[in-house]
């Protein structure tokens, strides 16, 4: 019978431990480098939504709202 030897995995020891342990080792500046470029590509979608302008999809919802605030008002 073929067996096929693995090294054991520590049973607290493996996933996001295991990771964190391993940027703990890296120097400062390219752990901090990492975590620059990480926030920066999880926050550039947000930035790039506030500084563009209003499109047609904003105008359609601002309407659709006005439509919907004067409907309220009329069954007042």
């Amino acid at each position: 019978m073929l067996e096929t030897k693995t090294p054991p995995i520590s049973a607290n020891f493996d996933g996001l431990m295991a990771r964190m342990a391993a940027l703990n080792k890296l120097p400062w500046l390219s752990s901090f480098s990492m975590f620059l470029l990480f926030l920066t590509i999880e926050t550039s979608p947000i930035f790039a939504k506030l500084i563009s302008q209003k499109g047609a999809y904003n105008f359609k919802l601002e309407d659709e709202e006005t439509a919907v605030k004067t409907w309220v008002q009329e069954q007042m």
